[in-house]
């Protein structure tokens, strides 16, 4: 039986530190639970999922991954699903072939439009990007791969350190909600900005905006 109040569970909600990711996670883990009791209801608990040789967790989640792709879901739909399971495992120290399996997802579709910055491209608007905002934002749009009309809907209670990295959670609380990354020196760039409006005497917490509104001082 999956215990809600088993050690496993309870560590696993006591470590995600956004009650919107809480929520989400919580119910992706929820319809994984629901599915892995039908497919495999020899497993009945989450200490019995995480002790499992990591090919037998491997072809669980292939099979599951295929279970979504059948639903027709998107790509940041599906990541979300796996992120929900793949964070339990990560928090319980558990060795599973990650990039096996996403390997299979569906592809991330490009907007129309839309076209990714090169190398050269950020380079040149970081030499005349004066403010910290500016360059923080070209850094974090450069690296985490998100559009732009999703920025001013970041808050700080979105972002999760993650060693020298952090983690971002898009559209937090819809149901499109999904995680990316950003490098360090993004990392490093968006802590600066941060710092730089404290010091300014702005109190920041989680419901605060992660971008003020201005305008850039060029286009991105």
């Amino acid at each position: 039986m999956f215990d809600i109040n088993s050690k496993e569970y309870q560590t696993y909600l006591q470590l995600i530190k956004s009650n919107e990711t809480k929520t989400t996670y919580t119910y992706q883990l929820r319809l994984f639970q629901k599915w892995i009791e039908t497919k495999y209801p020899r497993i009945s608990s989450w200490h019995m999922f995480i002790v499992l040789p990591h090919n037998e967790i491997d072809q669980i989640f292939m099979d599951y991954l295929l279970v979504l792709k059948n639903k027709n879901l998107k790509y940041s739909s599906i990541l979300t699903a796996f992120a929900s399971v793949e964070f339990l495992l990560d928090i319980h120290n558990v060795n599973y072939n990650k990039k096996h399996v996403h390997r299979y997802f569906p592809t991330k579709n490009k907007p129309k439009g839309e076209q990714a910055y090169s190398l050269n491209d950020i380079q040149a608007m970081l030499k005349v990007t004066k403010s910290t905002r500016d360059k923080a934002l070209l850094l974090v749009l450069a690296t985490s791969g998100i559009r732009s009309g999703a920025v001013g809907l970041l808050k700080c209670g979105h972002v999760q350190d993650i060693e020298n990295c952090k983690k971002l959670i898009i559209y937090g609380g819809d149901n499109e909600e999904y995680v990316t990354f950003i490098t360090p020196e993004a990392a490093k760039a968006l802590d600066e900005y941060l710092q730089e409006r404290e010091e300014n005497g702005e109190k920041l917490d989680d419901s605060s905006p992660l971008f003020r509104k201005a305008s850039l001082s060029h286009k991105l």
